[in-house]
């Protein structure tokens, strides 16, 4: 056994250390990002601030857009006379407050120079009381929901409970009324066979995620919560992780690109095929790429899959984002495109090329930025989690593909995260996608439609810091694979040690596996 194992491990690295298809570089020119010279004027104030109270510890804040001779930028917020965050966004949820406590709140546009408008009208807002919240009784299961004391006449309070389901993962959140330690048992039925997770701390917020769990299944779980005096209090619930039906997923579009004519730039699409598809939204700046679907000039609202842009300058660069809309009135992530209309006698224009290929490296960037890697991004495909082999990541190229970076691991900034995917036949068609926060605020997420072929797709990844003028470029590769076409694998620049490398990982895990169980056996007898 231990022969089997070190030579599947050899194999492997002989795999891994020979694929061709591996990319670790990191451009290491300087150069800067640029500030727009005709800038002169400041942004209007922010109008008509609101605030809705969501909890005892949440306030959203919403505004109309404020104007700006070149471009606004993005939004800073006030809590109480002093900066809390910015955005680039027209809505904010401040989280983490404190019960029945009032908040004053005003917001700041502010350019790229930058510029600020000054704070708009100051207006408030009362968190509400803590409420004890007992967790609803599941209709297939009534008997499963409770709440109750172990140590009568001396109640933790639990209050403010959220269920946050996803595809193989739940994350359970609530607050305490006091300082207490918490402990989480979960399974598919009321004995709670699977698991649990124990809290190190006493905290009065509380939070766990829960994962790789069945897609569309119904689990039992259980908290048990002991504060620091020794108060004990149990509640029992269930949730149902979301169900993995690829069709009523809201992709992005595909194959989006601009074509320059005489006078005029031609934009061509592939529409979602994902049963909850309403229209797209197609936006336009010639600053910059519009960062979400406020940003910028929308020209075209609807279903069709092309548009022509006649209102552009000869000379000018036009930067696209379109974003598809479902019948929830959700956007996807957005998908980019730039095109110019050459002067007479210039040599032929490049369109739809890499956009950010031209923009260097710079360090000034923040240490969290700084500090990312490939591996810090997860890529998804059916509710599973892929395997990072370096900088190379294997997927089922007939899946919807799901990109996302966790919220935490890049700082509250103005900052574009894009990723661009080249065709692996063809270098002149090129991809690029928008990572945008998702509407829980717990990753800037991208999904993506089925790239429908096999091949190696050369990836490349930006984070571009507004606050600091830096940027961050990482590169890597996804392996598409149509498990009808692998006979086509080799023309493809799939080849066979790519499979192999796939087999051999999961013969390790078996081999370790034999090997633990028998002495485990071994120790038992």
């Amino acid at each position: 056994m231990k022969k089997i194992i070190s030579l599947a491990c050899i194999l492997l690295a002989i795999v891994i250390t020979t694929s061709p298809y591996v990319y670790a570089a990191e451009n290491t020119f300087q150069t800067t990002l640029g500030i727009i010279a005709n800038d002169v004027a400041n942004p209007t104030v922010p109008t008509n601030l609101a605030a809705s109270v969501i909890s005892s510890s949440q306030i959203n804040l919403a505004w109309d857009a404020s104007t700006d001779d070149v471009a606004v930028v993005g939004y800073r917020i006030f809590r109480d006379g002093s900066i809390i965050a910015s955005t680039t966004s027209l809505y904010y949820s401040d989280t983490g407050l404190t019960a029945s406590t009032t908040y004053i709140y005003s917001v700041e546009a502010f350019d790229a120079v930058p510029k600020y408008s000054g704070q708009s009208s100051l207006i408030s807002a009362t968190t509400t009381a803590f409420v004890v919240v007992i967790p609803p009784v599941n209709p297939t299961t009534p008997t499963q929901s409770s709440a109750y004391s172990s140590n009568a006449g001396s109640q933790v309070l639990i209050g403010d409970l959220r269920i946050t389901q996803a595809l193989d993962s739940t994350i359970i959140s609530y607050m305490t009324s006091e300082f207490a330690q918490a402990k989480v048992y979960w399974g598919l039925t009321n004995d709670y066979e699977i698991g649990s997770i124990s809290e190190l701390l006493y905290t009065s917020n509380h939070s766990v995620k829960i994962e790789t769990l069945n897609s569309h299944a119904t689990y039992f779980f259980k908290i048990e919560i002991v504060t620091v005096g020794g108060k004990k209090q149990i509640i029992e619930s269930s949730f149902q992780t979301k169900n993995n039906v690829e069709g009523s997923v809201l992709t992005n579009v595909s194959n989006f690109k601009a074509s320059p004519l005489e006078k005029s730039i031609t934009l061509n699409w592939t529409n979602p095929s994902s049963l909850t598809f309403d229209s797209v939204r197609l936006v336009r700046s010639d600053k910059f790429f519009p960062r979400d679907v406020f940003d910028g000039e929308t020209i075209y609202e609807g279903k069709v899959n092309s548009f022509v842009d006649s209102h552009v300058e000869i000379g000018t660069t036009y930067y696209y984002a379109i974003f598809a809309k479902d019948s929830n009135g959700e956007y996807s992530s957005g998908a980019l495109t730039q095109a110019r209309i050459g002067i007479h006698g210039e040599s032929e224009v490049q369109t739809n090329s890499d956009p950010f290929a031209n923009i260097s490296v710079l360090r000034n960037v923040d240490p969290l930025i700084a500090n990312l890697a490939l591996s810090g991004f997860d890529f998804m495909q059916s509710g599973i989690k892929l395997i990072n082999i370096g900088n190379s990541i294997v997927i089922d190229g007939s899946k919807n593909l799901v990109i996302s970076l966790e919220y935490e691991k890049v700082p509250e900034i103005l900052k574009t995260i894009a990723i661009t995917l080249i065709d692996p036949d063809d270098s002149t068609k090129v991809f690029p996608f928008l990572l945008r926060v998702n509407k829980d605020k717990t990753a800037y997420e991208a999904t993506l439609a089925p790239l429908g072929k096999s091949g190696v797709y050369q990836m490349k990844i930006i984070v571009l810091d507004y606050k600091n003028q830096g940027l961050k470029r990482l590169e890597g590769s996804l392996k598409a694979l149509l498990f009808n076409q692998l006979n086509n694998l080799r023309n493809k620049g799939i080849l066979r040690k790519d499979i192999l490398a796939i087999v051999l990982v999961g013969l390790i895990i078996l081999c370790v596996f034999v090997v633990l169980y028998r002495k485990r056996n071994e120790s038992i007898n």
